[in-house]
């Protein structure tokens, strides 16, 4: 099964990099995304950029951005090319097929995300350089991996799920834009409905907590979140519907 899902994900890759029509063309918009992520966010924050969780947001808004831009495509671009029937017909397993479209989107958002934090890294030592190399705390880079790679999982998953019910990429785009921003609004708008005591006492809870253990609950957090929405994907992917529809 392994190299079924393998085989699905150079297929995916091959898509991915030839989407715009030249190679060199989305290689080149992609950097540009990376490059202005890396310069922007880590410009004015100096050494604490590689040091404290403040660069944690590069780890979670780029892959986000990355996956929502080419998941959609996932099913739904299969269904307007009109190759979805031949897909489905192949020896693949419908697991295969799923965890291989998934795994590349998840691997090339870690790719990009990853560069860009590399390059984030130049950009502090090149702009506040003091005569020593710096790196990332291990604790830091460790979280932020974790963080790209279950931030990357679960848009790939709720967009696997998005696009096997659209007619089209747009729809699937549409979809996935709005449910995104439901689970982003979701805490935001709880806590604002939050009586006042509550809210002061929920702020005395996450500084008594300390960021340490705020990572590793979102963490932990996203683990279950993710598991859900990949079990809804296979429970929604039934290869004798989708040839039916």
């Amino acid at each position: 099964m392994f190299a079924d899902i393998q085989t699905v994900m150079w297929k995916e890759w091959q898509e991915i990099l030839h989407q715009r029509g030249s190679i060199y063309a989305t290689v080149l918009n992609q950097l540009l995304l990376v490059v202005i992520f890396a310069v922007s966010f880590s410009l004015q924050a100096g050494y604490e950029w590689l040091e404290t969780p403040v660069s944690l947001q590069i780890w979670y808004l780029l892959p986000m951005l990355l996956v929502i831009a080419i998941i959609p495509d996932s099913f739904a671009g299969e269904r307007e090319r009109h190759t979805l029937e031949t897909m489905l017909a192949s020896r693949l397993s419908e697991s295969a097929i799923l965890l291989g479209k998934m795994g590349a989107a998840v691997s090339y958002a870690f790719a990009m995300t990853l560069l860009a934090a590399l390059l984030s890294m130049v950009v502090v030592n090149a702009m506040h350089w003091d005569g020593m190399l710096h790196f990332y705390s291990l604790g830091i880079f460790l979280a932020g991996i974790g963080t790209c790679l279950l931030t990357a999982t679960l848009v790939a998953s709720l967009g696997v799920f998005v696009s096997l019910g659209s007619a089209t990429v747009r729809q699937a785009q549409q979809s996935l834009g709005l449910g995104i921003f439901i689970l982003a609004m979701i805490p935001l708008i709880s806590l604002f409905l939050l009586p006042k005591d509550w809210r002061l006492s929920l702020a005395q809870i996450l500084k008594v907590a300390g960021v340490t253990q705020i990572v590793l609950t979102t963490i932990l957090l996203l683990i279950g979140l993710d598991l859900l929405l990949i079990a809804a994907a296979i429970r929604r992917f039934k290869r004798t519907q989708l040839m039916l529809d």
